[in-house]
């Protein structure tokens, strides 16, 4: 009994460390998949900028191919006006990716992620 007590508790222990190890590499991987999926299929992509050396991210309505590596934002005319979406504190810019499926065909929509939020 006390063999397998022993290994059981090994067991618990390891699988814990593995959980602590892995659950933030693996939740991180998924939520970020997620978020990428859905924001293509509302017509908006992940870009980046810098601001006095700190990069900034935001989604943006997606560009032609051949802008696809441009890290600022899109300034291309268009007829749409532009919706500026904000999220508050401790919140981020995947907050807004759902209300964006709404406005994203009438608006040229974009959605910065605050920096200290």
């Amino acid at each position: 009994m006390k063999k397998f007590l022993g290994v059981f508790i090994t067991l618990i222990s390891l699988g814990c460390l593995w959980a602590g190890i892995t659950y933030p590499t693996v939740g991180g991987l998924i939520y970020k998949t997620a978020a990428s999926t859905e924001s293509s299929f509302y017509g908006l992509e992940l870009a980046t900028y810098e601001v006095d050396g700190v990069q900034m991210a935001f989604y943006q309505p997606k560009q032609a191919k051949s802008d696809s590596q441009s890290t600022v934002p899109s300034t291309s005319p268009s007829n749409k006006p532009v919706l500026l979406m904000i999220h508050g504190f401790a919140s981020s810019k995947e907050t807004w990716l759902r209300f964006a499926k709404h406005f994203s065909k009438d608006f040229q929509v974009y959605i910065p992620d605050l920096a200290g939020h």
